[in-house]
């Protein structure tokens, strides 16, 4: 059975809470939705982990909108044994969502990548040039490592934090369909403090920050992931996923931040990686409840007069202010 978990503090631990969510709350941005396009597209749609080198990279950009969030009957199931820790006193979350709201959020897909190839199980990698892939173990098990060498981009191992730091429960979950063995996987993190329960599952030295969701074969803490057909597909539709048997990763953040709007992203997706789109090589889709922004070779140029500029915030800092100045860049 599914569920969260965190492990237990021990007295011989040195207590160390995650300061790696800092890294996209104090960066000269203007909206944590440029960090969700650079990272999430920094991190999947590198050389190495597309399918096929002269295919186009698709990505899919969802925002359930008021329109399409969950009510509480459908998402507390996932988050019921998370809940504790949440609403923990050191949890360090700022202030939390009301579980008896619809709860938005944004499900971030790539297609036509390889997806998380690896052992699931791996739980240590020492040699990262044994020639094998691990980007299960380095996306799940590793903060600040990556087996990215120094030529690679994101080589840190920090990218993906920006997704749990764009939830307000800093938590996501990923599914992903490996292009190797068309295995499904899902897993999913949440980042805290250190903190304690208040009930009778209180640790006398609290809990570590980490918590994962996924399958437990004892009573011990390390998580493989959910790979029962059944379930996936219920968190597949769920959510509108489209990733079916399409190999590559899907991420879901749920309570995403008020900041990301569709306006935002386009924005994001046309300042960063206009290029590889004007080559052909990246199409986007952008979805915001039934409205889309569909960014392509052939359709970039009219795809700007979608973006409503006045709701960009931090306008007067971008190098590019208007749609004449991106038609002009492009």
């Amino acid at each position: 059975m599914s569920e969260w978990r965190f492990k237990p503090n021990s007295r011989d631990d040195m207590d160390v809470d995650p300061i790696q969510g800092e890294f996209f709350t104090t960066r000269d941005i203007d909206n944590i939705s440029t960090a969700v396009v650079r990272e999430g597209f920094r991190m999947r749609s590198t050389k190495e982990n597309r399918e096929d080198q002269t295919e186009t990279v698709r990505v899919r950009i969802f925002l359930s909108g008021n329109k399409y969030a969950l009510s509480p009957q459908e998402y507390l199931p996932l988050l019921e044994t998370l809940q504790p820790h949440l609403k923990a006193k050191a949890s360090g979350l700022q202030s939390l969502p009301d579980f008896k709201a619809p709860m938005k959020f944004l499900a971030f897909e790539d297609f036509n990548t390889k997806g998380l190839e690896g052992n699931p199980e791996e739980f240590y990698v020492e040699n990262n040039n044994d020639q094998q892939s691990h980007n299960f173990y380095y996306f799940w098990r590793n903060v600040g490592r990556s087996g990215k060498t120094d030529d690679k981009l994101g080589r840190w191992g920090l990218g993906k934090t920006v997704f749990p730091a764009s939830s307000r429960i800093n938590t996501f979950w990923g599914l992903t369909v490996r292009k190797s063995d068309q295995r499904r996987m899902l897993m999913g993190q949440s980042i805290l403090r250190i903190h304690n329960r208040d009930d009778d599952k209180k640790e006398i030295c609290g809990y570590r920050p980490y918590g994962m969701f996924g399958n437990y074969k004892d009573h011990t803490y390390f998580a493989v992931p959910v790979e029962d057909i059944n379930e996936t597909a219920e968190f597949e539709k769920l959510f509108q996923l489209e990733r079916r048997s399409q190999s590559g990763l899907s991420i879901v953040i749920p309570f995403c931040s008020e900041e990301i709007t569709i306006h935002h992203l386009a924005y994001s997706v046309i300042e960063q990686y206009f290029y590889p789109i004007l080559e052909g090589k990246l199409e986007v889709e952008i979805i915001e409840e039934d409205k889309k922004i569909h960014l392509e070779k052939i359709s970039i140029q009219d795809a700007i007069d979608e973006i409503d500029f006045q709701q960009l915030s931090g306008l007067e800092d971008k190098k590019i202010r208007s749609r004449e100045s991106l038609i002009k860049l492009f």
